[in-house]
């Protein structure tokens, strides 16, 4: 059985694009964080230093609200909303799109941006649809006595077209 999982292991190993999986058993670090096997330069990580998602309980703003952002102003006016400072700059050639949940009576809510990708229809222009989940604490949580506005901000690789959000399981 051992000798399998070791076989498997190996085979992993020798898929294309699976460089990450021979570092991470030899204790080098994936190819972003220095240069890429076979090439000969650095390569960014993807994101802002390797993040594409964040979340909060605290935002600045009380109502609900769903945004995206495909320029500067538009990403630093997400973050006022969120409360906080921009992790970094939006980087080139990426969007964000943020959740804000509105005013909670409780803790133990949070926001969640599942899928973001490209919604085409037929003889109409390319749309981008990004899907988000509200999720409620258990009827029997322990939960903070207190007011809180949950928000989450994801960035993708920019996709054309306006973006049409929907909440899952709704």
């Amino acid at each position: 059985m051992r000798r399998r999982h070791l076989l498997l292991l190996g085979a992993a190993m020798l898929v294309p694009g699976c460089e990450w999986a021979g570092s991470a058993l030899t204790g080098e670090a994936p190819f972003w964080a220095g240069s890429a096997p076979g090439q000969g330069g650095a390569r960014a990580r993807p994101g802002i230093d390797g993040e594409v998602r964040w979340s909060g309980q605290q935002a600045a703003v009380q109502g609900r609200a769903l945004l995206a952002a495909r320029t500067d102003e538009e990403w630093r006016r997400i973050w006022e909303l969120a409360g906080e400072e921009p992790p970094g700059p939006l980087p080139d050639g990426w969007m964000a799109v943020a959740v804000f949940a509105g005013v909670r009576d409780t803790g133990g809510h949070s926001v969640e941006i599942g899928t973001v990708g490209p919604e085409e229809e037929t003889g109409m222009p390319p749309r981008v649809h990004a899907v988000y989940r509200i999720r409620e604490p258990a009827p029997d949580a322990m939960v903070t006595q207190a007011l809180t506005s949950p928000w989450a901000v994801r960035i993708v690789p920019e996709l054309p077209g306006p973006v049409r959000f929907s909440e899952a399981g709704s």
